[in-house]
């Protein structure tokens, strides 16, 4: 169950045994971006982290994936097919017993 859906999303996910990439359309997630940012004697560094809460189902979100925002019915055959779009890269998945949700960490 997600509390408050916002959006939709397309995952990619690269088999790197076929080198082909498949492509999982999912409705109804919760789409919450933030900026952070540190400072150091280096200057400033300013990091966007992406957290997408989803409905656990019969797909798998691995570490890598790349993720954009909406319902994208474009397959692709190399990464560079998605640079007309805002592609944001999984960093870890929890899942939610308690609201059967996965949550997704990107950057």
């Amino acid at each position: 169950m997600v509390l408050f859906p916002n959006s939709d999303i397309t995952i990619y996910h690269l088999d790197k045994k076929t080198q082909t990439y498949s492509r999982i359309n999912l409705e109804d997630v919760n789409w919450s971006g933030k900026r952070t940012a540190t400072v150091s004697d280096k200057g400033v560094n300013v990091a966007y982290t992406v957290i997408i809460s989803a409905e656990i189902g019969d797909y798998k979100v691995y570490t890598g994936d790349k993720i954009i925002r909406g319902n994208i019915t474009l397959d692709i055959t190399k990464i560079s097919d998605l640079s007309a779009y805002e592609v944001v890269t999984v960093i870890g998945t929890q899942e939610c017993d308690i609201f059967h949700s996965l949550s997704i960490e990107c950057k």
